[in-house]
Parts: C-alpha cells; structure tokens; sequence
C-alpha cells in the first residue's frame, strides 16, 4: 500500500531511482573489496585479479549507466502546472549525475 497518493508514474519512477542508486553505490564497496585483495596478493595473482576486476567495475558501471539512462529518457504523461514538470526533469537527472561523481571519486582514488 502507498503511503503517499502518488500517481503510478511517480510511484514507478521512485521505484526506478532507488534501484540504479543502488547498482551505482554498489561500486563503492566493490572497489574497496578489490583493493584489499590486490594489496594481498602476490605478482602472479595480480594479472588474473586486475582483469576480474576491471571485468566487474565495467559490468558495474554499465549497469548503472543503462539503469540511469532509462530514468533520463522516461516520458511521463502528467498534466500539471510547469514548476512541478521542471522539478520532475531536473529529478529525472539524479542517477546520471550520481553516477558521474562516483566514477570520478573512483578515478581519483586509482592507487595501484
């Protein structure tokens, strides 16, 4: 049951924003996880642990950019008044932007 009386579009939209945040926080830890492992390795693990690794940040980021692409291209079909429409598009605009910060942190917290 809705707590808010929203409408099904805005309903679906929350739905949406709250799972590409996750798949884009998600690289947050995954990053973390494979620097602890990379520190710890020796030199021959190193090669096979760097291409998973990349093989996962780039699943990651591609996840996430295909999740926020779709919020940033969805149409919505609402008669309201023009304040309303415009908050509604610069909202629509979070995950790409989350999404652009995170990547960033993370290429300039690159330490190998």
């Amino acid at each position: 049951m809705k707590t808010l009386f929203l409408n099904s579009e805005i309903h679906e939209l929350h739905w949406k924003m709250l799972k590409a945040s996750c798949l884009i926080a998600g690289l947050l830890p995954a990053q973390q996880i494979a620097d602890i492992l990379w520190h710890v390795s020796d030199a021959e693990s190193q090669i096979v642990l760097g291409f998973f690794a990349l093989s996962l940040f780039s699943a990651c980021v591609s996840l996430g950019f295909i999740a926020a692409l779709q919020i940033l291209n969805s149409s919505m079909t609402l008669e309201r008044n023009s304040i309303e429409k415009l908050m509604i598009k610069v909202y629509q605009h979070v995950p790409m932007l989350f999404l652009a910060g995170v990547v960033s942190y993370l290429v300039v917290n690159f330490q190998y």
